[in-house]
Formats: C-alpha cells, structure tokens, sequence
C-alpha cells in the first residue's frame, strides 16, 4: 500500500464527478429546450473531448438530460402536492372555529383559494344588498403571489365618511386565490360569497366594477 501510495496520487472520485455533472446539467436546463440541444451546449461550453480532463465531466447521453429534468419536474410537482394539502387540511381545521377565515379550496379545474371573514360578509351584505343604500362592488386581480393571482373584493363601508372629503372609505372584502385571469375566476369568487352569506344568496343583482 505504502509503495502504490508513492507511485499515485487518487484521482477525483467516480461519484464526485457525478454530482457535478449533474448540478451541471441542472444548470443548464431549459424548458424550451430539448435534451439533444441540452447536451451540444454543455459539450461546447466544455471546450469537446479536448479540453477535459476525463469523459466522467460530460454527460453520458441525452438519456442522462432527460432523466435530470424528468426529476426536477417531479420534485416541483412534490412541492406544490404538498402546498395544496396543507392548504386544504387548514381550510378543514378552520371550519371547526367560529368564524374561518379560509372558507373554500378547490383543486380543479383550477387551484383557487377563498378567504374570507363573517365581519366581512356582513358588512357585504349590509352594504351591498340594501336597495335603499346600496354602494358598489370591485373585483380587481391586484398583485400576484409566486404562481397565483390574487383578486379581492373591495366595497364602499357607508356608515363611515371622511372628515376632510366626506368620502366612504374602501373596505378590502373576500380574498379569491387562483392561477388565471378570467371571468370564469371571478364568477367563482361571487358564487362562492353568495353561497357563504343568506341574502347574498337571494339578491341576484349585483353591480361589480
């Protein structure tokens, strides 16, 4: 052992090189690519078979893209299983209090979120359901939070005026979490409302902005 010791030095390690050429293939991975495009890039940007020191620093083949992207794929999906459980074992957990805040959670056909308090849909259905006093509803897709849109429901609180402006000040209602743009997003929100609230339920005209 002493005299192979002198004579050589220990190269890099199999699996060594294997977890770099992974983290690089990782790197270098686009979703608008294919693998056989994946693969030519890492190659160049190596400099060919010349200008390394062994074939362990490339990938083997475009299989080996494939797999590692396959994987990424998969563990993203992992991620956002485990997001939407959690999400829908909280709106489970909640219907037990008083008054839940997360009232609904649907998983398809698309990923929504509803969220909203008792306050605010009482003051809803005073404040927009009284035809003697009446204000206005407005749905607007505000900000968008990772992956998803956020839209809330805004109305007018009239039993409060501004000093200054004597202006009814804009109260922030039910809270619609979802992935797209769409009336079909926005109808959802106000069936939902409807549903959690007896004269929402029964007034079937409501002026949105």
């Amino acid at each position: 052992m002493f005299l192979y010791s002198r004579m050589y030095m220990v190269t890099q390690r199999r699996e060594t090189r294997r977890t770099y050429v992974l983290a690089d293939i990782g790197e270098h991975l686009d979703a608008g690519k294919r693998a056989k495009e994946t693969f030519d890039v890492i190659f160049e940007d190596a400099g060919g078979m010349k200008h390394v020191s062994s074939p362990l620093e490339l990938p083997r083949n475009t299989k080996q893209i494939y797999n590692v992207k396959q994987t990424q794929k998969s563990a993203v999906a992992g991620k956002d299983r485990d997001s939407m459980f959690q999400l829908i074992k909280a709106c489970k957990d909640q219907q037990s209090l008083a008054d839940p805040y997360i009232r609904v959670v649907q998983c398809a056909p698309e990923f929504c979120c509803i969220c909203s308090s008792d306050l605010q849909l009482m003051e809803m259905d005073m404040f927009l359901t009284n035809p003697s006093e009446c204000t206005i509803m407005g749905i607007d897709p505000t900000f968008n939070l990772g992956e998803f849109v956020v839209t809330p429901i805004v109305y007018k609180n009239l039993k409060l005026i501004h000093r200054r402006t004597g202006e009814c000040p804009t109260f922030l209602g039910p809270v619609l979490i979802h992935q797209t743009k769409t009336n079909v997003s926005n109808m959802h929100i106000i069936n939902n409302t409807q549903r959690s609230s007896y004269r929402f339920r029964h007034h079937k005209t409501l002026t949105l902005i």
